[in-house]
């Protein structure tokens, strides 16, 4: 039991205190606590706590919305991973501006614009998500770094209508499952892996005719028109992955490569969704048609897969050259009459 000091027993103890002539009471548990590791006591720490940041970012990954998705963040997680190794940086931690000097490294290899910009975003996201998990304190390396724009138009390599009709033909010649490949790559502008889940099982009829239910990008369902071009080919030829052949977007790329080789040029399965695109909107079909048919999240992507947009053909210098070349009683351009030395139609 304790006894409690009397008024002046407690002055007197706050004057030796202060004095500097008490010892500070110390506790045996926070004594044992704060003994310095040793360096393989300090390694193994380290250790498990890289295991639990790693275990995060795995997790983090298979969180994602598809496996695509989670292939791609992976690989730039590895190319930041790398970076900063080769640098001496750290990658948990980096220091400020490292970001910016990563993004020019980027930029100085001739990186995309689009995969400079989905690297940056693929390592701000999983960064984000380990400091909500409390396993990062420093902030947002990429924080005021400025990401390459994205040009209007996709990068890749148009088709033109004689080359698709070449490639069609072609794959026609090989006698294989080259030719409803080809055909349901460009007809119906499926994606490689979409075109990878044709078969006599997800090719089905409807209401509406004949229609394919496949996954699209971001693990979403649609059905999909199949055409009676499409419908013979596959008659004839069979469906890309029908049974004992594995289905999977490889065997796509692998038979487009074969069309390929036999063509004399480059062919690869997207560009034929481009072809889509371009064809069906210089056709007419109206932009949200063509959107909702590839299924983007945005017109803006569909617009940039219109290659037509950068011919010189149908440019509107040469609708106005027209109008100004009309009589000035038409047009109430010039109401003086029309220019001198100008040669109206």
């Amino acid at each position: 039991m304790s006894v409690s000091k009397t008024p002046e027993q407690q002055a007197d103890y706050r004057r030796r205190k202060a004095a500097g002539l008490v010892e500070p009471k110390r506790d045996p548990l926070l004594e044992r606590a704060v003994v310095p590791l040793t360096d393989d006591e300090r390694h193994e720490l380290e250790v498990r706590a890289m295991d639990v940041v790693q275990a995060t970012l795995a997790a983090w990954l298979l969180g994602q919305r598809s496996r695509n998705t989670a292939v791609t963040y992976r690989r730039a997680w590895q190319a930041w991973v790398d970076w900063c190794t080769v640098n001496d940086e750290s990658w948990l931690e980096p220091r400020r501006g490292v970001g910016a000097v990563w993004v020019a490294s980027m930029n100085a290899e001739r990186l995309s614009p689009a995969t400079v910009r989905l690297r940056m975003a693929a390592v701000r996201s999983g960064l984000l998500e380990l400091s909500l998990e409390g396993m990062r304190m420093g902030a947002d390396p990429f924080l005021r770094v400025k990401a390459p724009r994205v040009a209007d138009v996709s990068s890749t390599i148009p088709l033109s209508d004689d080359q698709v009709h070449r490639a069609v033909e072609a794959a026609r010649a090989l006698g294989g499952h080259q030719l409803t490949t080809v055909l349901a790559l460009a007809v119906m502008g499926l994606r490689a892996s979409e075109v990878a889940q044709l078969s006599v099982h997800t090719v089905k009829p409807s209401p509406w005719g004949m229609v394919a239910d496949i996954v699209g990008k971001g693990q979403k369902a649609a059905l999909v028109p199949v055409p009676e071009v499409v419908l013979a080919a596959a008659r004839i030829a069979g469906w890309p992955c029908d049974e004992g052949n594995a289905a999977n977007r490889r065997r796509v790329t692998y038979m487009v490569a074969q069309v390929s080789e036999a063509v004399g040029f480059k062919v690869h399965p997207h560009q034929f969704r481009h072809w889509h695109a371009t064809v069906a909107l210089r056709e007419g079909v109206p932009i949200e048609r063509v959107q909702d048919s590839l299924r983007h999240e945005s017109p803006t992507t569909t617009q940039r897969y219109n290659r037509a947009r950068v011919v010189v053909e149908g440019h509107s210098a040469f609708t106005i050259a027209e109008v100004l070349g009309r009589p000035a009683a038409c047009t109430g351009v010039y109401p003086s009459g029309v220019p001198e030395g100008w040669s109206a139609p």
